[in-house]
């Protein structure tokens, strides 16, 4: 029973082509030397004279060549012209191309590797030329953007220098007017503030959502927003009266925090709201006229 068993197994065996391998290699060796060989006959097609209405084929023009090569002492057109000889004995002797036709098939299909290649090198002078124009359109482009925005910042500060003049008004005190060098009026920085909030305020009106100061010296800590310059506002934490820290927001950066929808701006100490941060600077220096009280 044992022996029946043995003689009912399965018995699987992989087969290995041993010459596959070897195979690939000379089919590879000899694409290989059929690529090399037509790059050769390409070079050489170069420098040979050929005059129209010779008989043209391969071995006319290799003969030629020789002739042209020992004529001009040419020892390098001369030794390719032996190597691309010696190449074909070999490839005629795989069976790639054949003496018979004098290599006609090998030429002809030389020369259309030629057109192909004059053809793709066409298209590419044309997809450089196309490439170039747009490049230049967008640079066009690029440079109208560039004074549009330059022409939209700049109406953008006269606009906030007006909004940030109105909020001012009926506050300025009467100062000389100064001139530059040349005569011009300098316009002189509209201060607004400094504007006082002690933390507790800040606290309860949810601007200020965390604090790194001290709980012991917070019913202590005021902090004041001033503003020179429309768009920039300058933020002081004082402690009994003493500054202990300065930073400055800007209300682009604040506007685009909002836009992008970042719910809080880190500062030194302190971690703002942004819109309501945004909503207190609108009040406080952007609005004109009524009771300032957050």
């Amino acid at each position: 029973a044992a022996a029946d068993d043995d003689d009912d197994r399965e018995v699987q065996l992989v087969l290995t082509n041993r010459f596959a391998e070897k195979m690939e290699e000379e089919i590879s060796a000899g694409t290989s030397l059929y690529v090399e060989t037509k790059e050769l006959v390409i070079s050489v097609l170069r420098v040979i004279p050929i005059v129209a209405g010779d008989d043209i084929n391969l071995v006319s023009i290799l003969r030629a060549g020789k002739k042209h090569a020992k004529l001009k002492n040419n020892t390098a057109l001369e030794a390719q012209i032996k190597k691309i000889l010696d190449a074909l004995k070999k490839l005629e002797g795989e069976g790639s191309v054949t003496k018979e036709d004098e290599y006609s098939e090998f030429l002809r299909e030389i020369a259309l590797e030629v057109a192909n290649r004059a053809a793709v090198r066409e298209q590419q002078k044309k997809e450089i030329k196309r490439l170039t124009v747009t490049r230049q359109n967008l640079r066009e482009h690029q440079e109208y953007l560039n004074t549009q925005i330059e022409q939209y910042q700049n109406y953008l500060q006269d606009c906030r220098k007006k909004q940030q003049a109105g909020a001012s008004k009926g506050k300025k005190k009467k100062s000389k007017q100064l001139f530059d060098a040349d005569g011009n009026a300098i316009d002189e920085p509209q201060m607004l503030g400094p504007f006082k909030f002690s933390h507790a305020k800040l606290s309860d009106k949810g601007v200020l959502v965390e604090s790194d100061v001290p709980s012991l010296v917070r019913k202590k800590t005021q902090f004041e927003i001033s503003s020179s310059t429309p768009g920039e506002y300058r933020v002081q934490c004082k402690i009994a009266g003493k500054e202990v820290g300065a930073e400055l927001l800007e209300l682009d950066s604040l506007l685009e925090m909002h836009e992008s929808g970042l719910p809080t701006i880190e500062l030194e100490n302190v971690v703002l709201s942004v819109p309501l941060t945004l909503a207190m600077i609108n009040k406080f220096f952007l609005l004109s006229g009524g009771k300032k009280k957050l």
